[in-house]
């Protein structure tokens, strides 16, 4: 498709430079969207600056900025919405009276990017979109290497990654045909322009109030609550802070002004002058980050996750479960009392492992000489048994292990090896980051698989103690 359509024009076929930084400083300035320090020499509290390595442009401190203090704020009218999609002459009629972009508000929020691109100068957004980068480092942009190396590693990301391909040729395809009523159809609608808008939103989009949604501008009751009406929108100058979770303390610090109706955020930390300004994007995976973002963080990810999938009746390193055995036959039963899918997806982190798994996997191991009667203890953090616990860890243990045993052994021996050899870092990172929440899991499980043999331990000599007691007694009885 890419080969066919290689003569229609790029939308944005370079980056930004600093006069397309500096026009989009002004435009924001010139709207009032952020205000100006006083003084003789006066100047905004940030500057935008073209991206060195990995990290690709963003905001860098103009002053020093303490922590707490206002970096941005944004008027919600410069903000690129679905009530804005909508609002144009050229896409809302046809958008409006279509029920797969009516069921996308992404969808919908790129081809409003698309249009407004397709626009020119003539657009109202005209700075914003010349700011935008030209390529992104998400599926949508990746070619059979970099979804190979999401293989070779292994990674439970690569379905995720594939859906978001998946869905997007799926929209493009859908669109091709339909698109002629508005003036994006002039040689512009191509999967390239298409790709490149649907990564704008995903790298950007944000949830924020509708004008619609009667929020109050009293400044006693300006809070947004989950009855609000939100709806996705691309901010300026905002959407190009970048992330920094490093901390497991890091805190979300941008929020929606009611009573000013805009965008504001305030700085999580003390910047020094010339130091980019970062914010928390919030508690992400690193999959998510990668696929969604097109990064994955250099430090290690307090929020990340692993995605598995398991069968209650096809648990790792247990023998199938028989049909005909009647504890197996108690395990729908139970599971439905409890409201919980034979086949649960379940998501291992690094700080613990996770109890709604191990109970799952408890219940899974239950066998004929367990107390069935005790089945609700599962689910209240305990066991039917000593023998049911040491199953449950093991067959826990087991799928660590396999997953393992998935990962390429150069990552595994020699992490900055792999690493430094990797031709796509992220990647890499995001394998590296799984296999050290792997084996965190894999010391979980053997911690309570060693808690697990000194309660027998105890007990074994708890009998004895009690044994040798009552012999002793009888001992006693005897000679009296």
């Amino acid at each position: 498709l890419k080969k066919t359509q290689e003569n229609v024009p790029l939308l944005r076929g370079e980056d930004p430079d600093d006069d397309a930084f500096a026009q989009l400083t002004d435009w924001l300035v010139s709207k009032f969207v952020v205000e100006l320090d006083g003084g003789e020499e006066a100047k905004l509290r940030f500057g935008v600056t073209v991206g060195d390595g990995e990290a690709g442009n963003g905001l860098v401190a103009n002053k020093p900025i303490a922590a707490g203090e206002q970096i941005v704020f944004v008027h919600s009218k410069l903000m690129m919405s679905e009530e804005t999609a909508l609002a144009c002459p050229h896409l809302g009629p046809f958008a409006k009276d279509d029920k797969v972009i009516s069921a996308f508000p992404s969808l919908l929020l790129a081809l409003h990017v698309m249009q407004e691109a397709t626009d020119g100068k003539s657009s109202k957004f005209a700075p914003y979109i010349a700011a935008l980068p030209a390529s992104f480092n998400t599926p949508l942009y990746w070619g059979t290497r970099e979804f190979g190396a999401l293989a070779a590693g292994g990674s439970p990301a690569l379905g995720e990654a594939y859906a978001v391909l998946k869905t997007a040729v799926r929209q493009y395809l859908y669109l091709q045909d339909k698109v002629s009523s508005f003036s994006i159809a002039h040689r512009r609608f191509s999967w390239a322009n298409f790709a490149w808008a649907l990564g704008v939103v995903a790298t950007r989009q944000n949830a924020v109030p509708k004008a619609s949604s009667g929020l109050t501008r009293n400044l006693v009751d300006a809070q947004v609550d989950k009855d609000t009406k939100t709806q996705l929108a691309l901010v300026p100058v905002w959407d190009m802070c970048n992330h920094d979770g490093a901390s497991p303390d890091s805190a979300i610090t941008t929020f929606y002004n009611m009573a000013s109706s805009g965008l504001e955020a305030t700085a999580p930390r003390d910047f020094a002058p010339g130091e980019p300004i970062t914010i928390f994007y919030g508690p992400r995976p690193n999959s998510a980050l990668l696929i969604h973002s097109g990064f994955v963080p250099h430090y290690a990810n307090h929020w990340d996750t692993y995605e598995v999938t398991l069968d209650i009746a096809a648990l790792p390193g247990r023998e199938p479960a028989d049909p005909a055995d009647p504890i197996s036959r108690l395990h729908p039963l139970v599971l439905r009392q409890l409201n919980i899918a034979p086949v649960c997806k379940f998501y291992l982190n690094a700080q613990m492992l996770d109890p709604n798994m191990v109970a799952f996997v408890r219940l899974g191991c239950i066998d004929s000489k367990d107390d069935m009667t005790r089945r609700a203890k599962l689910f209240e953090g305990g066991s039917v048994s000593i023998v049911n616990d040491e199953a449950a860890y093991t067959s826990i243990r087991a799928l660590v292990a396999d997953l393992l045993a998935t990962k390429p052994n150069r990552a595994l021996d020699a992490p900055d090896a792999f690493l430094e050899e990797a031709r796509f870092k992220d990647i890499a990172r995001l394998i590296l980051g799984e296999i050290e929440l792997l084996r965190a899991n894999l010391g979980f499980v053997d911690n309570a698989l060693a808690a697990i043999a000194a309660k027998r331990e105890r007990k074994r000599l708890a009998r004895i103690a009690k044994k040798n007691k009552a012999k002793q007694s009888a001992n006693a009885a005897d000679g009296e």
